[in-house]
């Protein structure tokens, strides 16, 4: 299942309201906000923007971006954002599947370790 979704179809059916919205995992959100916190914050510090939960089913989350802080927001600022926040995404899938490698190893090791 990849994680980001930006099909034209979807983009085209909701008037182009979908440029500040971003479709992930669950468990990739989970491990962004809980394992790093600070990226996020600092996305949106950088970027001034809010990036709330806009909608879920039982295995994704809908992200919308919204401008924050006094207007005017700059014109391109919630494409860059998003940008900045697909990046994160990446980043956070790679080191959430590196985990899940290291964790799968460490059972591994603790179930065949015994026998001498």
């Amino acid at each position: 299942m990849p994680i980001l979704s930006s099909s034209g179809s979807k983009m085209a059916a909701c008037g182009g309201s979908c440029k500040n919205k971003v479709t992930v995992s669950k468990p990739v959100w989970d491990f962004l906000s809980k394992e790093t916190p600070a990226r996020l914050a600092r996305l949106r510090e950088e970027h001034r923007v809010s990036i709330l939960i806009d909608g879920e089913t039982s295995d994704i989350y809908v992200l919308q971006l919204s401008p924050q802080g006094p207007p005017p927001a700059p014109p391109n600022g919630l494409y860059l954002a998003r940008k900045a926040l697909k990046g994160l995404l990446k980043e956070a899938e790679k080191e959430l599947k590196k985990a899940q490698r290291q964790g799968e190893l460490m059972g591994c090791l603790a179930l065949g370790g015994g026998g001498e």
